[in-house]
């Protein structure tokens, strides 16, 4: 007799936790559609009304899209062979959207959002290509654009209200930036071959608008406080430009952690030029 009130009372916590777990998620939507081989594909989603698609055409692509929140989308659209997307839109948060596609051979792309009504969109062609972008807050854009090869695109935005459309061609570009703060706006060009810049954006409506053409320029750009503009042109070869408005002599002594030294700095961003091949 014991033991059967047993396994009803396990029978009945079964039920329990079955109809709580199925009350927890409701009307989410996940689509995978692949074509041709060795393709990976997963979407997890957890709370309302989420929508995650993955569209594999070619050979060995990977897909991952995590999603913990309502009313989120995340798309992640690859052609072509050995190209990797990772979209993440972490616990809790709602209207996130985030767009992909690429097209090519060797993509790496990881976007990771934290917050409301943030979005991430763009696309990469060619070859060997790298996009790491994370924002946490609420109401940040960032729009993006590579085409080419052994280009990189590393940046993180804290805050609220944040933008930037970076756009890269060419061969072998780099950028890292960073922007803190509310309302700060960056437009990036880069198209060349081994271009290098570095921005940083802290404080309250900052803007900057960033062009490099050529090969090998390197460019650096910090602004702290309200309403600093920084407009940089670089067209030709082997060209320096630094820009420095309302940033502290504590924090300018610390810029060596993000730029300078050939590596990686504390928050993901790559090294200067002395950490690039000149040749």
């Amino acid at each position: 007799m014991k033991t059967q009130h047993i396994k009803l009372l396990a029978a009945a916590i079964s039920v329990v936790f079955a109809q709580m777990a199925f009350a927890e998620t409701s009307e989410n939507e996940g689509t995978i559609e692949q074509t041709g081989e060795d393709h990976w594909a997963k979407v997890v989603q957890t709370a309302d009304e989420n929508v995650g698609n993955i569209i594999q055409d070619g050979s060995k692509q990977k897909a991952t899209i995590y999603q913990h929140g309502e009313d989120n989308e995340s798309t992640i659209n690859q052609e072509g062979e050995k190209n990797e997307a990772t979209t993440i839109q972490d616990e809790g948060f709602v209207d996130n959207t985030q767009t992909v596609n690429q097209s090519g051979e060797g993509q790496d792309l990881t976007l990771e959002q934290k917050g409301n009504d943030n979005v991430q969109e763009g696309s990469q062609a060619g070859k060997d290509n790298d996009i790491k972008q994370v924002q946490v807050g609420d109401e940040n854009t960032y729009q993006f654009s590579q085409d080419g090869e052994g280009n990189n695109q590393d940046f993180t935005q804290n805050g609220s209200e944040l933008f930037v459309d970076w756009t890269q061609m060419g061969t072998e570009n780099d950028g890292a930036a960073f922007q803190n703060g509310s309302e700060h706006e960056a437009v990036i060009l880069q198209d060349g071959e081994k271009n290098m810049f570095l921005f940083d954006q802290e404080g309250t409506a900052n803007a900057l608008n960033i062009s490099q053409t050529g090969d090998k320029n390197d460019m650096e750009i910090y602004q702290s406080g309200t309403d600093n503009y920084s407009s940089v042109t670089q067209d030709g070869s082997k060209n320096i430009a630094i820009i420095e408005q309302g940033y502290s002599p504590d924090r300018g002594d610390n810029r060596g952690d993000k730029a300078g030294n050939g590596g990686k700095g504390e928050n993901g961003g790559k090294g200067g030029r002395s950490g690039k091949d000149d040749n």
